[in-house]
């Protein structure tokens, strides 16, 4: 299929403001990333029926291969270690399920792992609680079922998860617009932080992730409802402090002086003789 894909880099922005970084916050590409486990005996009805999932700890470890970092797994992905962390600057992972809510949009909740009887928190974070949040951080990733889902308003857009996190200061969200599978989010996943770590924009890394997964999946296993899902909104500006482009500059700038002084050479060779 000749995919729009192919031919063009797609990102968001619910204003202007939005595509360009703020400068006068302090950021980094620390990561702090999270992969909740699940108890299908817990008594919270709105937990009931979620499940473990296979690859969300593969993904958190792809990410940290390539970039510093922390890794909340399993009992230590808690809701009070996020809000902990939300202020401090770096990027912030979250791989686990979420749950969107179509007529009261403030109820749409990411889930964390069972709370522990020392925690204030009920181990869901909704909508409502992350907009009072200060969440300052460059990008936030949503690696969960329709985040990127909600009720649609005229003139403002679409009210979800990731509006929420926006809302709340983050520069940037990427997010999903369906249910994820979980083997083609972590592939996509892990090739996105690799090109983060190249020094590339987050549009583009997000872009070169799914032109990778397509060209090298299942052709069963091709269809957008396997990629195309994943969404950024907000700035697309790099992240690291990568001097992978500067390298190919001053590269592409030796070669042309060393072509130079061949050409020049050569030719005052030729007019002595």
């Amino acid at each position: 299929m000749d995919y729009l894909i192919y031919k063009h880099c797609f990102s968001y922005a619910y204003s202007t403001p939005l595509l360009i970084s703020n400068k006068k916050k302090k950021y980094s590409d620390f990561v702090y990333a999270f992969a909740p486990s699940y108890n299908d005996t817990i008594s919270n009805v709105l937990r009931q029926k979620i499940g473990n999932l296979a690859q969300t700890q593969n993904e958190i470890h792809a990410a940290l291969n390539v970039l510093k970092g922390k890794a909340y797994i399993g009992s230590a992905a808690l809701e009070d270690s996020f809000k902990t962390i939300s202020d401090k600057g770096g990027i912030i992972h979250f791989a686990g399920h979420a749950s969107y809510e179509d007529k009261q949009r403030e109820f749409s909740f990411l889930a964390f792992s069972d709370k522990i009887k020392t925690s204030k928190d009920d181990g869901l974070l909704f909508a409502y609680e992350i907009e009072k949040m200060t969440v300052n951080s460059p990008l936030v990733v949503l690696s969960a079922c329709n985040t990127g889902r909600g009720r649609l308003y005229s003139g403002e857009g679409v009210y979800s998860l990731s509006r929420s996190f926006l809302k709340a200061g983050a520069e940037s969200v990427i997010y999903n617009l369906w249910n994820v599978n979980d083997d083609s989010g972590y592939r996509i996943m892990t090739d996105f932080y690799k090109n983060l770590s190249k020094g590339e924009g987050k549009n583009i890394a997000l872009h070169h992730a799914k032109l990778n997964y397509l060209n090298t999946a299942n052709p069963m296993l091709s269809d957008p409802v396997y990629w195309s899902g994943y969404v950024l909104t907000g700035s697309t500006e790099p992240l690291t402090n990568s001097h992978f482009y500067l390298f190919i500059l001053i590269g592409g700038c030796l070669f042309l002086f060393i072509a130079i002084i061949l050409f020049a050479k050569k030719y005052l060779t030729n007019k002595q003789l």
